[in-house]
């Protein structure tokens, strides 16, 4: 999927490619974009599942 940062980028240069994807979108009538807000609500379900893991010492499965 093009548009995303290379491996060691910068928080900010991250930051700026989604700020372009995003006004890309927005000129281009609002093509969706993959990473959209139901992406990002399931990295945050992964992430919070495995944080969870790691302090009850087994696996949780994201909700």
């Amino acid at each position: 999927m093009g548009g995303f940062p290379e491996g060691g980028t910068t928080a900010v240069a991250a930051f700026a490619t989604a700020v372009d994807r995003l006004l890309s979108g927005a000129r281009n009538g609002g093509a969706p974009d993959p990473c959209d807000v139901r992406f990002a609500r399931e990295v945050v379900a992964v992430l919070e599942a495995a944080d969870r893991s790691r302090h009850e010492g087994h696996t949780v499965t994201p909700r």
